[in-house]
């Protein structure tokens, strides 16, 4: 089974033999190399993108120019993508902290295929109420806790995270400063 295939089935879950077959021959696999940008805010993505390996941060700049991270994703068959429409312009950057793979499928044949299709119109909603729920437990968790609830919430809901992306911006994520994770790590150990 290739990668495409395996993302399909697995990680998506599709049965429908046809459908496969129809995004395989329409789908892309794409390379980005560790520190490029897959998409900076304001570009419009080519298709809706899954990763296959690798990790990416999605961050946004404040308005003193910041960076700002808003989430991870390094999880495969995971949506490479806002949770949004996907033919708007980005709300935020999205940069490969490794060299990272993803599968791209063109916009226009997912629209085509959500309104020809319940499957996919299924699966994109599975997708939505997916991406809605992390990310409003990551806030909640975000907001709700202290730095030390917060570091020790992160390393339970993201095991292995804090060996794969620089320090940097997971203080960013927590929002805390480098020099508060720093502390916490040292105390933890």
């Amino acid at each position: 089974m290739d990668q495409i295939e395996l993302l399909l089935r697995n990680a998506l879950g599709i049965k429908d033999e046809d459908l496969i077959l129809q995004i395989e021959k329409a789908a892309s696999i794409r390379h980005i190399v560790k520190g490029n940008h897959w998409a900076r805010c304001g570009d419009a993505l080519p298709g809706v993108t899954f990763l296959i390996s690798g990790m990416f941060r999605f961050y946004f700049l404040d308005s003193n120019g910041r960076e700002h991270v808003d989430c991870f994703c390094g999880e495969f068959g995971y949506p490479v993508m806002p949770a949004i429409d996907f033919n708007m312009p980005l709300p935020i950057n999205v940069q490969a902290l490794e060299d990272s793979t993803v599968l791209v499928i063109p916009n226009g044949l997912v629209e085509k295929l959500m309104e020809d299709n319940i499957e996919v119109m299924r699966l994109y909603n599975q997708l939505l109420i997916r991406s809605l729920t992390v990310h409003w437990e990551d806030k909640m968790a975000l907001h709700q806790y202290d730095a030390a609830q917060r570091y020790e919430w992160f390393l339970k809901r993201y095991e292995g995270l804090i060996d794969r992306v620089p320090h940097m911006y997971i203080a960013s994520f927590l929002n805390i400063s480098p020099v508060t994770l720093s502390r916490l790590r040292n105390k933890r150990t």
